[in-house]
């Protein structure tokens, strides 16, 4: 009589020590959604293999970027570096003159896989994250990096004026990335549920997460 009720004992332990692992798991799947913990993929074409670090602003503002959604973006031309009062419009200066950038503004020039919409991405550095987010919420008041137009030989149309496009921008930490999307043909890019801004916001959101990631 003991030895059937020892194997009915040690079953029981077996089964409540499995119930306990499953839910385990399970509560710790369900807790990991946050959007910028999920890790973007590099295109093949691209240097892959080279780790994004914040040294290196090429490792991020890469030739080529595949996003999360699967879209791939171009970098027609090089990386724009320079100081950041030198690439500010007037309601940037204005921003700057309370919170000043410790390092040059990177700045590259994309087009989507139709070559039809221009997303230029910027990053800048502040000296804290408090810095950086008072300079990125004033963003809705118009304060904007100076927007680049397609470089000669890029294949894209060349553009006789500014055209007129949405900006957005966010944080991480120190820094504030800027996408400012724009068709172009330089027509209007429409509302902000539209096709440009919701581009601009894909490749922003997917080089902000780049930039988390990097050492």
């Amino acid at each position: 009589m003991l030895i059937p009720l020892l194997i009915v004992g040690a079953l029981l332990v077996l089964v409540i020590v499995g119930a306990g692992v499953f839910f385990v798991v399970r509560g710790d799947g369900d807790d990991d959604n946050e959007p910028i913990a999920t890790r973007t993929t590099a295109s093949p074409s691209t240097n892959s293999s080279q780790q994004a670090t914040t040294s290196d602003m090429s490792t991020i503002l890469k030739p080529t970027i595949s996003t999360a959604q699967g879209n791939t973006f171009t970098r027609a031309g090089v990386i724009r570096n320079g100081s950041c009062i030198s690439r500010a419009d007037a309601d940037l200066l204005g921003a700057l003159r309370s919170n000043a950038c410790v390092q040059n503004m990177d700045s590259a020039l994309y087009s989507n896989s139709t070559r039809t919409i221009i997303t230029v991405v910027s990053i800048l550095k502040f000296a804290d994250a408090t810095a950086a987010a008072a300079v990125s919420d004033e963003t809705s008041e118009g304060a904007n990096p100076t927007l680049l137009l397609p470089p000669p030989g890029s294949g894209l149309p060349a553009l006789t004026r500014t055209p007129p496009s949405w900006t957005r921008s966010w944080t991480r930490s120190e820094y504030v990335i800027y996408a400012q999307g724009y068709w172009a043909s330089g027509s209007d890019p429409g509302s902000r549920t539209g096709t440009v801004f919701n581009t601009a916001g894909e490749l922003g959101v997917d080089v902000a997460n780049t930039l988390t990631w990097a050492n």
